[in-house]
């Protein structure tokens, strides 16, 4: 949905620019061919070329534009955590894949951020302290809250998020012994 704003918004943005230069070059147009400098043909050929280099610098202006959140940002928004401010970037890949993409995300903590973040996840909103995860999820163990159906449980090897989204699964594993966050969420 993202995708279709914004790439909606190039097009629209692309063409106000394109009819302002179009409205810029309309009296110069009118005065060469008045002059007999320049001819119909001549001027059906400069807007093809007009509209056809519009259409590249549109396509070239969504290929550039960073439409994405910072990893960071969604791991936080969407586990309802905040990452210590000490911690080192092992991995951030964003694979696109059309409509589908899967977006990994790995940290290493220091101990004393891996302790803060662990108190963090028991103070998070999802947080389910009755539960250990063993591999096996079902629906009683999710938590409910502002209309997010999401879980943080206890794992043995620490702890485990598990949020569904409308066609996107987020899950966070906090590796207590490495002191490694790894962060997967994908589309399908």
């Amino acid at each position: 949905m993202l995708y279709l704003f914004i790439g909606i918004l190039i097009i629209i943005t692309t063409a106000l620019f394109g009819g302002l230069l179009y409205l810029v070059y309309l009296p110069f147009k009118k005065r060469l061919i008045r002059a007999g400098r320049f001819t119909e043909k001549l001027s059906r050929q400069i807007r093809w070329a007009f509209v056809i280099s519009l259409c590249l610098m549109g396509f070239a202006l969504y290929r550039i534009v960073n439409y994405r959140t910072p990893s960071q940002e969604r791991l936080e928004k969407r586990a309802n955590i905040l990452l210590p401010s000490d911690f080192e970037v092992l991995k951030e890949e964003f694979q696109d894949m059309g409509r589908d993409y899967t977006l990994l995300y790995d940290v290493q903590l220091s101990n004393r951020s891996a302790t803060e973040l662990s108190q963090g996840i028991r103070k998070s909103k999802f947080y389910n302290s009755q539960y250990l995860y063993n591999g096996t999820l079902s629906e009683d163990e999710y938590i409910v809250a502002d209309s997010v159906k999401a879980v943080w449980c206890r794992s043995p090897e620490g702890y485990k998020f598990f949020r569904q989204g409308k066609n996107i699964s987020y899950h966070v594993t906090l590796d207590t012994v490495t002191n490694i966050l790894n962060y997967v969420e994908y589309s399908y």
